[in-house]
C-alpha cells in the first residue's frame, strides 16, 4: 500500500503527535510505501487554512496514493482529498473556547462536521474523545473506532526506582507548555512546597508570561526546546517525578513514557488521563494547587509509593506497544483500500 500521512506545520510548541506518527510511519515502511507530509502553513489564520487546502489538493493529485491519512489539527484537509480514500485521526476536540458564535460555527464545520462526514474512516485515540465526538457531532458510528497511541519501541522498560534523599535535588519534569498543560499551577505548586531541592525541567517553548511567573516565583528551572526523541527519553529517565496535570487531553502519552522508563507520574483526575493511567499514577485535581504540591512532596519522600507506582506502570504500558497499534491501523487502511 502507498499511504500519505498529512501532518500540521512543524512547531516547537506542538510535537507529541508528530513524534508518534513519524514512529508509526517508520514501523509501517517495512511493508508499505509510507510518507509523512507536513503542510506549509499554520492553521491559526484563514490564509493558512486555505493555503494548506490548496497545497493538499495539488499534492494529493500529483502524489496519488491508496489512502490519505490526516492527523493533527488540520482536519479540514478532508474537504479536498479523495473522500473515499481518506482516513481522519482525531486526537481531541480542542481546548480553547471561542467567544464568537460565528467563529465557533465555522470551526465546528471545517474541523469536525464536514471532515467527519466526508472521510471514509475516522479513528480517535481514546474512548473519551469518541464519546465527545458522538455527543457533540453525531458522527456515523460505523466508520468510527478507537486506536490508541503507543510508546516508542526504542524505550526499554526500567523498574529501578531511584532512592531520593531530602538533601539532594529532585528533578520534576513537565512536558508541554500550552495552556491546557497547566504549567502555571505546576509553578505555583512548586513554590507552595517551599522545597529548594525541587528543580523544574520544562519541555516546550515558554511564553513571556510563563517566564515572568517563573522569575517572580523564584523557581529553579531548566527549559528545553526542539529535543530529539533520544534527548527527551534521556531527560525522562533522569527525572524523579513527571507532572502531567493537564486540564484537557486527547490521550496522555507522557503517562505511558513515564511507565516504561520507571518514573512515577502525577496526572489529572480527569478523562482520558484516568483511563490511560490505569492505576499507575497519583491522581490530583488539576485546579487544586495544594493537591499538586502534596503529591510532589509525597512522591519525593515515600519510597514504597514510588515502587508501587513503578510496578503498576510496567503492567499498564504493555497495553500500548507499537505492534498492537500498527495492526489496528492496518485494519483501518485495508477498509479504505478494499
Amino acid at each position: 500500500m502507498k499511504i500519505l500521512i498529512y501532518m500540521r506545520k512543524k512547531n516547537a510548541r506542538f510535537f507529541s503527535i508528530e513524534k508518534l506518527f513519524n514512529l508509526l510511519s517508520e514501523e509501517m515502511k517495512k511493508d508499505n510505501d509510507i510518507k509523512v507530509v507536513n503542510v506549509p502553513f499554520n492553521s491559526s489564520m484563514p490564509f493558512g487554512v486555505f493555503g494548506n487546502m490548496i497545497f493538499a489538493f495539488v499534492h494529493s493529485r500529483v502524489s496519488v496514493a491508496d489512502a490519505y491519512h490526516i492527523s493533527g489539527d488540520i482536519h479540514y484537509l478532508a474537504l479536498v482529498l479523495r473522500w473515499k480514500k481518506t482516513i481522519l485521526t482525531i486526537h481531541d476536540l480542542g481546548y480553547k473556547s471561542r467567544k464568537s458564535k460565528f467563529k465557533s460555527w465555522v470551526y465546528d464545520q471545517l474541523w469536525f462536521k464536514l471532515p467527519c462526514y466526508l472521510s471514509a474512516q475516522i479513528t480517535v485515540v481514546s474512548e473519551f474523545t469518541k464519546h465527545n465526538l458522538l455527543t457533540k457531532f453525531n458522527v456515523n458510528k460505523s466508520k468510527l473506532q478507537v486506536v490508541s497511541n503507543f510508546y516508542d519501541p526504542e524505550l526499554k522498560f526500567n523498574n529501578y526506582s531511584r532512592v531520593l534523599e531530602c538533601e539532594h535535588s529532585c528533578n520534576v519534569l513537565q512536558i508541554g507548555t500550552k495552556d491546557n498543560k497547566n504549567l502555571s499551577r505546576i509553578i505555583d505548586a512548586i513554590e507552595n512546597s517551599r522545597d529548594d531541592s525541587l528543580v523544574l525541567h520544562i519541555v516546550g517553548q515558554l511564553t513571556n508570561k510563563q517566564l515572568e511567573q517563573l522569575t517572580k516565583r523564584k523557581i529553579n528551572y531548566k527549559n528545553y526546546v526542539g529535543l530529539s526523541n533520544f534527548e527527551l527519553y534521556s531527560l525522562i529517565h533522569s527525572s524523579e517525578i513527571i507532572t502531567f496535570v493537564s486540564l484537557f487531553e486527547g490521550f496522555g502519552m507522557p503517562i505511558i513514557e513515564g511507565n516504561v522508563l520507571g518514573v512515577p507520574v502525577i496526572t489529572s483526575d480527569l478523562e482520558p488521563m484516568v483511563s490511560v493511567a490505569g492505576g499507575s499514577c497519583i491522581l490530583v485535581d488539576p485546579h487544586n494547587i495544594n493537591e499538586i504540591s502534596s503529591a510532589i512532596s509525597n512522591l519525593k519522600i515515600d519510597q514504597d509509593l514510588r515502587h508501587k507506582l513503578i510496578s503498576r506502570g510496567i503492567v499498564n504500558a504493555e497495553k500500548y506497544s507499537i505492534s498492537t497499534i500498527v495492526d489496528e491501523y492496518y485494519k483501518v487502511y485495508k477498509k479504505v483500500v478494499e
